[in-house]
């Protein structure tokens, strides 16, 4: 089940050959470890210019977005299977 979620949160990450990789997110006061990466896209609307992440983490799909205008980090929505 889908639910959106479109809250600020905190990510950390490293830098491979160029590319931003996160490795763990921090959202409602807990430390998400980021297990793996399942898309990484970038889109515009309007002025705005983003980048999503789709990361798995506790069995859970997440969509997280950075906005390349703001340098914000929010969390989209969670897929959480089996609700």
């Amino acid at each position: 089940m889908n639910q959106t979620i479109n809250e600020s949160i905190r990510v950390a990450g490293i830098y491979q050959h160029s590319n931003f990789k996160p490795v763990w997110f921090e959202w409602n006061h807990h430390q998400f470890k980021i297990s793996k990466i399942t898309l990484i896209s970038d889109y515009k609307q309007g002025e705005m210019k983003c980048k999503i992440y789709s990361v798995m983490a506790e069995d859970n799909l997440y969509r997280l977005t950075f906005n390349l205008i703001s340098h914000d980090w929010s969390l989209q929505s969670v897929w959480v299977d089996g609700i």
